[in-house]
């Protein structure tokens, strides 16, 4: 009786053990597999894209599975996400941040105008999905920008007060009117209050067409509680 209750001991620690470890890697993952989705990844990039890959980090999530942040020769960091049994390859933001990289050196420069700015980013998304993007990725950001969704996203140090209101709308203004001039007809705009206490939205409408700014009172209109 005794050396069957020890076996059922033993028996219940080896499941206990084995459920653990089960669970360890749900969540985080096996360390293996890391390593072996970067250097796949790693591979699969560098060939897709003709690019030189020299940093590569694997890591898992529940919600993507097996991945990768790598870095670039020239300099893009981006994620991928291993996808071995999908014919359509793995899922990539390669080219997202390539052109995140490039408008943000032309377009990102809000702080000379708007006055607290703590961040400018770009959001691309792409106008259609089955269009090879890849061939036009050497090109300038000006010159794809209209097959590409762009949303400039400027956030605020500061959050919405009656008092700055004007100065910040005629700079978020001039920094529109300085983005025409330098190509960025048809980006969105999104400027941003602290604490979610406002925000400037020149964004399209239903038919996907910006609003005409030609004044601060235009701008002042587009102030969203």
């Amino acid at each position: 009786m005794k050396k069957k209750w020890l076996i059922g001991i033993v028996v219940m620690m080896i499941l206990l053990v084995c459920s653990s470890i089960y669970f360890y890697r749900a969540i985080y993952g096996d360390e293996e597999q890391m390593m072996a989705a970067a250097k796949a990844l790693e591979e699969e990039m560098e060939d897709k894209y003709g690019i030189h890959i020299i940093e590569s980090d694997g890591f898992y999530t529940h919600m993507v599975g097996y991945a990768a942040t790598l870095t670039a020769e020239d300099g893009i960091t981006f994620d991928a996400w291993w996808r071995p049994d999908s014919k359509d390859g793995s899922v990539d933001f390669y080219e997202e941040e390539v052109w995140r990289k490039k408008g943000l050196s032309v377009w990102g420069h809000a702080d000379q105008y708007v006055p607290y700015v703590e961040k400018v980013d770009l959001n691309v998304g792409y106008r259609n999905e089955e269009v090879n993007h890849i061939p036009l990725l050497t090109q300038a950001i000006d010159e794809v920008k209209d097959t590409l969704w762009l949303t400039l996203y400027v956030d605020l140090k500061v959050p919405y007060r009656e008092s700055e209101a004007k100065k910040i709308e005629e700079g978020i203004y001039h920094y529109y009117e300085d983005l025409q001039n330098k190509g960025a007809d048809g980006v969105e705009l999104i400027v941003r209050h602290k604490d979610d206490s406002g925000s400037y939205m020149i964004s399209p409408d239903e038919h996907g067409k910006l609003p005409e700014i030609s004044s601060v009172e235009d701008i002042s209109s587009k102030f969203d509680e």
